[in-house]
């Protein structure tokens, strides 16, 4: 039973994240960043580069950068090519470590709310979390005396 509500719990975690404005925006404007630089792409290269035939390769290109892939199907052979690689692979790796961010910020959130909840919500009874917290007290109380006594 834990199992099925630990993971309903991660369902409304993952389910709240992907619904959420932050997450909406960044991948909004993720993508835009990377479709906009793989244009630039396709426009820089075309010309010197035999691998880029449409715009199309060039966003493939965007985004096996960006996700730091690489497969080295499409290699940039202008310096400004080569720039602009450079600077999309900084922007993937910023924007990957943003959904890492929101992804842990959830999750600490839905910890948060469910550790703050009256004892019943989290499957104990009332004098068994007096009981707890009462054990807690305890062992801080000691270590207070403890340090005090260290600093004396």
């Amino acid at each position: 039973m834990k199992l099925v509500n630990t993971s309903i719990r991660f369902n409304k975690v993952i389910t709240s994240l992907l619904f959420s404005h932050s997450f909406i925006f960044i991948t909004l404007v993720g993508n835009a960043i990377v479709i906009g630089f793989s244009v630039a792409f396709y426009y820089i290269e075309r010309a010197a580069n035999y691998d880029v035939h449409s715009v199309l390769d060039a966003i493939w290109w965007g985004f096996s950068t960006a996700t730091t892939v690489g497969y080295g199907d499409i290699i940039p052979m202008t310096d400004a090519g080569k720039i602009l690689g450079i600077v999309l692979m900084l922007i993937g790796t910023a924007l990957f470590a943003t959904y890492t961010a929101l992804f842990a910020q959830t999750i600490l959130e839905d910890e948060f709310f469910r550790m703050n909840k009256i004892p019943e919500d989290i499957g104990l009874e009332k004098h068994d979390f007096v009981a707890e917290l009462k054990k807690h007290k305890e062992m801080i109380d000691k270590q207070i005396k403890h340090y005090e006594s260290e600093n004396k």
